[in-house]
């Protein structure tokens, strides 16, 4: 006779088992959660874009008077201010771009969730 003993299992350290509730419920904390953050990066960035216009105003200036009031930065400075404007922008398109895939994971995982769970 074959030995049918059990054998005990257990969850592996760190590992929280969510009931299907707590499992949606921290599923939509997340969604909402990463919502905010890709709004509050959209100010950031918008921010930057808005410093980045007042400079092309200043290099470009579309009146005339405007040319002789302006006091004009040396070609390195202005250099300097656009590559920290854009290195400024790259990074917070990343983190935009990175929030929104992230988000559109937490979407995509919570509507399959939502499918697999309701009846045919």
């Amino acid at each position: 006779m074959a030995d049918q003993r059990t054998i005990p299992t257990r969850k592996p350290r760190g590992v929280r088992v969510l009931g299907a509730a707590a499992s949606a419920d921290a599923t939509e904390a997340r969604v909402s959660s990463l919502a905010l953050q890709g709004a509050n990066q959209v100010t950031e960035l918008s921010i930057t874009f808005k410093a980045y216009q007042a400079l092309e105003r200043f290099i470009s200036p579309e009146y005339e008077h405007e040319v002789d009031d302006a006091v004009p930065p040396s070609r390195s400075e202005l250099g300097s201010l656009l590559h920290t404007l854009n290195a400024e922008m790259q990074r917070q398109l990343g983190a935009l771009a990175d929030t929104t895939t992230v988000l559109q994971a937490q979407v995509e995982r919570k509507s399959a969730a939502v499918s697999s769970s309701s009846p045919p």
